[in-house]
């Protein structure tokens, strides 16, 4: 039996997946290509079955060099069922994950999903 190593990541996609999943998939098959799937950290692809979704985030971030935050129009008045805008919840994903990489001084790139050409 192997014992499976941790991947050591270098790049984690923050990223909603109701507005921005497309791109998502293309910039990550594009860094996957060029740094390899150890590298880069996009949940759907990087967490397995059985793995905890919090932690799986926390550790990847931990080893993460920079962070790519895809943003949609409206992003930041994306609101839940109740009417909060998501991005000032506590337990928001998008705004741990921007909040840790800024608490670690991990440089963020922001990327306007709709300025990706699909072509």
């Amino acid at each position: 039996m192997s014992i499976r190593t941790h991947p050591s990541y270098w790049i984690f996609i923050s990223y909603r997946r109701h507005d921005t999943a497309y791109h998502t998939q293309l910039i990550f098959e594009k860094l996957e290509k060029q740094f390899g799937r150890d590298h880069v950290f996009l949940d759907r692809e990087s967490i397995q079955s059985g793995e905890l979704f919090p932690e799986k985030i926390n550790d990847a971030l931990q080893t993460s060099k920079v962070l790519i935050a895809l943003i949609e129009k409206g992003w930041l008045s994306i609101q839940d069922q109740e009417g909060h805008q998501r991005l000032f919840l506590e337990d928001d994903y998008v705004r741990l994950e921007i909040q840790t990489a800024l608490s670690r001084n991990i440089p963020i790139i922001p990327v306007l999903s709709t300025a990706i050409e699909t072509g």
